[in-house]
């Protein structure tokens, strides 16, 4: 930043302004003389008698060769700056005024020059039209004459900062890998594997059963079997199909899954290489029934078709989702309670990020087993025993 040096004094100012009174011009006196004390030739009317080369000359060389002109900004001032004046009085400010409008014409409107600058209160409206766009300085404060010695001396208050160098930053981490296609259309495969969910809850056994049946709904897999339940937080081993797998995996990446099962999802995976375990190895409450299985009991059962033992499914389960919808229970003595309860707001955590969010309040269903249903299941794990 280059500043100007106060002994060479090629800092040139003038002052124009208007005589509007004694108290006025000692104002613009006194600002004068401390700019020159500070190292800028200023210049005012108030040093000359009668300059030899006459007063409109005077004032048209002082202008010209100056590097900034100050406009005492005063109404008197604006009104004789835009010819409104009467006639024959303040020629002075009316002939500065047309050379500094020509100078801003001949600038194409680009002032650098013209400071308008204000002795005492101050009134924008004051200001000439032309330089209304200009910052203008109150110096009647210190802190108003300081900010114009700055700008005269071009030593600004805050300085442009050097521009450093350019930052390199490393791209972002992908958090998702495509999935396997197959060779031949470039779709998921429809071979089975193993899905792993694991979620942020403890639940029971019919908490388990209803996630279940939702992911065979969300996935479409009509085949998709529970394999296993991991104690603790729970984990459910599912063998189903990648298709399937991929509608699940979407639903996980856009942060919908957890909304639909009522349950926090903390990791979701996909094993290709471990399914077709044998059933028959597993824990009664890790086997499962999926539709068509339980569609064709239902037909053997009743001595019906299987067409009309899927129509009678669908009936039931439609029924029971309208009552649920309606906030109404729907009991079936010795099988179970289907209901909604009202779920609190809580505090969780993001799968995906691991960000605390805020889970708000909703209501979910229940489904409390009937005795019937309970007495099943614990002769069903004692036999196994």
């Amino acid at each position: 930043m280059k500043v100007l040096s106060p002994k060479r004094q090629s800092l040139k100012v003038f002052i124009s302004y208007s005589h509007d009174s004694v108290e006025h011009m000692d104002r613009v006196l006194a600002l004068s003389d401390r700019l020159r004390q500070d190292g800028i030739d200023c210049h005012i009317d108030q040093y000359e008698t009668s300059p030899r080369e006459g007063w409109p000359r005077w004032m048209q060389l002082r202008i010209t060769k100056a590097n900034f002109v100050l406009v005492i900004c005063t109404e008197t001032y604006r009104r004789r700056f835009s010819g409104q004046e009467k006639r024959r009085r303040g020629l002075g400010v009316k002939w500065e005024g047309a050379i500094l409008t020509q100078e801003l014409y001949d600038a194409e409107a680009n002032n650098t020059k013209f400071v308008p600058v204000f002795v005492s209160s101050h009134n924008s409206n004051c200001i000439p039209i032309i330089l209304r766009g200009a910052t203008y300085y109150e110096v009647n404060t210190e802190r108003g004459y300081e900010d114009l010695y700055r700008r005269l001396t071009n030593q600004p208050d805050i300085p442009l900062p050097e521009i450093g160098k350019i930052r390199p930053m490393p791209p972002r981490k992908r958090k998702e890998k495509f999935s396997p296609v197959s060779e031949s259309n470039g779709q998921p495969s429809k071979s089975k594997g193993q899905w792993v969910i694991k979620l942020n809850a403890r639940l029971n056994d019919s908490e388990v059963l209803s996630i279940f049946a939702k992911l065979q709904e969300l996935s479409g897999d009509i085949d998709l079997k529970l394999q296993r339940v991991n104690p603790g937080s729970v984990t459910l081993v599912l063998e189903g199909s990648q298709v399937g797998f991929e509608r699940i995996k979407s639903l996980f990446i856009r942060g919908k899954l957890a909304d639909v099962l009522g349950t926090d999802i903390l990791d979701l995976r996909w094993d290709p290489q471990r399914s077709g375990e044998d059933p028959s190895k597993l824990s009664p409450e890790t086997t499962s029934m999926n539709k068509t299985e339980l569609v064709s009991t239902m037909a053997k059962e009743a001595g019906i078709t299987r067409g009309q033992a899927e129509k009678a499914l669908d009936s039931m389960q439609s029924s029971v989702v309208d009552a649920i919808r309606k906030g109404e229970k729907v009991t079936l003595v010795g099988f179970g309670t289907f209901s909604t309860v009202q779920r609190k707001a809580r505090t969780g955590r993001n799968p995906q990020t691991g960000l605390e969010i805020r889970i708000p309040a909703k209501r979910v269903p229940k489904f409390a087993p009937g005795v019937s249903l309970r007495d099943a299941a614990s002769k069903g794990r004692a036999a196994k025993k």
